[in-house]
């Protein structure tokens, strides 16, 4: 049920980091997992620990630079968005 609910979510908030942050936790790192793996992370290597650090993008953002994801993908914070994006 959380997963449906999580694509449902997904589908309507987006990346917006307001529309994120106002989700109870169980259904946003949820969302945030989808949108890791939508962006190209592998769904193996992805881990929890990987999930609560872009979680702290939203809920105890102060500055910080991107992060690494596996499956060579970034996440940052910019603009009032979370931003996923391939490097190499």
């Amino acid at each position: 049920l959380l997963d449906e609910l999580a694509q449902q979510e997904r589908d309507k908030v987006g990346f917006e980091v307001v529309a994120l942050s106002a989700l109870p936790k169980a259904l946003r790192t949820r969302v945030l997992r989808l949108l890791a793996i939508e962006s190209g992370c592998s769904v193996n290597d992805l881990n929890r620990e990987h999930i609560i650090a872009v979680d702290r993008l939203l809920t105890n953002w102060h500055g910080q630079g991107p992060l690494n994801l596996p499956g060579s993908v970034n996440v940052e914070r910019v603009h009032g968005r979370l931003t996923f994006y391939k490097t190499r």
